[in-house]
């Protein structure tokens, strides 16, 4: 008996662990955009993204994974926790994208919700007039910290006078 509970204990604790470092830390899941679709992702309808890029490249699973740890944390803190729009992390798809600005490499997420008939690994998710519940920021790779948050805007339903 004591061993199956010591068992079950280090199978708890293993399968927290894979959670926290990086095989399966949401559920719906992120993905690693390259080439023209890496570019597209910039182009947001509603936020301002990142300008004067540099030059792109490609985030090892090593960095993704230290990102996404990091990520968890960001959904805690009170930057997150203020806008009472966003959705829980759980809710989220996540697409990221290496690019080079000021000599110093960083990753944009772009934080959005999954589209049906949208093949979002693959394809850069640009969504408009979403409000903040939708969101970019950029990551620091060097200092792991997140920087310039951007969350969609919304399209006023009813003209100014």
């Amino acid at each position: 008996m004591r061993k199956l509970r010591i068992l079950s204990l280090v199978s708890i604790f293993l399968f927290s662990a894979q959670n926290i470092y990086g095989q399966k830390i949401h559920p719906l899941g992120s993905t690693v955009l390259t080439g023209s679709e890496a570019k597209a992702v910039f182009d947001q309808c509603s936020r301002s993204s990142v300008d004067k890029i540099e030059g792109y490249w490609n985030p090892t699973d090593a960095e993704i994974k230290k990102l996404e740890v990091d990520l968890l944390k960001f959904f805690q803190s009170p930057t997150i926790q203020r806008n009472k729009e966003v959705r829980p992390f759980q809710n989220y798809i996540f697409q990221y994208a290496g690019f080079i600005k000021s000599g110093q490499r960083r990753v944009y997420v772009n934080a959005c919700s999954p589209h049906p008939g949208i093949d979002w690994k693959n394809v850069a998710v640009v969504t408009c007039d979403t409000g903040p519940s939708q969101f970019g920021i950029q990551y620091d790779i060097k200092k792991r910290e997140f920087i310039y948050p951007r969350f969609n805007g919304r399209k006023n339903p009813k003209p100014r006078k």
